[in-house]
C-alpha cells in the first residue's frame, strides 16, 4: 500500500508499507450433543449437521462422520461421531459424541408357558412348542429333557426346558417338572371255563 503527503506549496513525499493478513483463529464449534446409550443399532440415532461460526468465514456447517468400533455381537458397539470444522486457512476445530449400543434385555416368550404337573404313566402331555421375540431382532429356542428314574418303570420325573437366545447371548429359561406315577392297580380278568358232565 502507497501513501502520499501533500503539503500547502504542493510538496508531495511518498511511502510504503506491506501488510500480512493472516488468519490464525479456529472455528469456534457449537456445543457437543450429549453421549447416548442404546439397547439395539435401530436405535441409532441419525447424523445431523452442526454449524461453527469463524471470524473470517462467518458459518461453517458440516455433517457428523462415524467411526464404529465393534463389540461381540450385532447390537453392541461404540460410535464416535465427529463434526470437524476447517476454514479457509485450515484452522480446524472438532466436536464429538459417544453413542454406545448395548442389548442388555433377553427375549420373551410368546406362547403360554407349560406348567409343572403330576400326572399318570400314561397322560404325558406331549412336548410343547415355544418361539420368543427379541427387542431387538430375532431369538432362538432350545429344547432339552432329562428324565430321573424312579422306583419302577412307570414312576419318574421329567425336567423339560425351554432357553430362549437372542443375537447378543442374553437368554430366558423356562422349566417344567413333570412327574410321572402309576397308582392305578391293575385289573384281573378271569375267563371262565363252563364243563359239561
Amino acid at each position: 500500500m502507497i501513501f502520499t503527503a501533500t503539503d500547502a506549496c504542493g510538496n508531495t513525499a511518498t511511502t510504503s508499507a506491506t501488510f500480512a493478513v493472516q488468519d490464525s483463529t479456529a472455528p469456534v464449534a457449537p456445543e457437543a450433543p450429549t453421549a447416548v446409550t442404546v439397547a439395539c443399532a435401530s436405535e441409532v440415532p441419525a447424523t445431523i449437521s452442526l454449524t461453527a461460526t469463524d471470524n473470517c468465514a462467518g458459518e461453517i456447517t458440516v455433517e457428523g462422520v462415524d467411526t464404529t468400533v465393534a463389540g461381540d455381537c450385532p447390537n453392541s458397539f461404540v460410535i464416535t461421531r465427529t463434526w470437524l470444522f476447517v476454514d479457509a486457512c485450515s484452522n480446524e476445530t472438532s466436536i464429538s459424541q459417544t453413542i454406545t449400543v448395548n442389548d442388555t434385555l433377553a427375549p420373551a416368550f410368546v406362547e403360554e408357558l407349560p406348567a409343572s404337573l403330576t400326572v399318570e404313566c400314561d397322560a404325558v402331555p406331549t412336548v410343547a412348542t415355544l418361539t420368543a421375540t427379541d427387542n431387538c431382532g430375532e431369538a432362538t429356542v432350545a429344547f432339552t429333557e432329562s428324565t430321573e428314574q424312579g422306583q419302577c418303570a412307570n414312576a419318574y420325573i421329567l425336567t423339560r426346558t425351554w432357553t430362549a437366545t437372542d443375537e447378543c447371548g442374553n437368554e430366558t429359561t423356562h422349566t417344567q417338572i413333570i412327574t410321572v406315577q402309576d397308582t392305578v392297580s391293575p385289573e384281573i380278568t378271569i375267563q371262565a371255563k363252563l364243563v359239561l358232565l
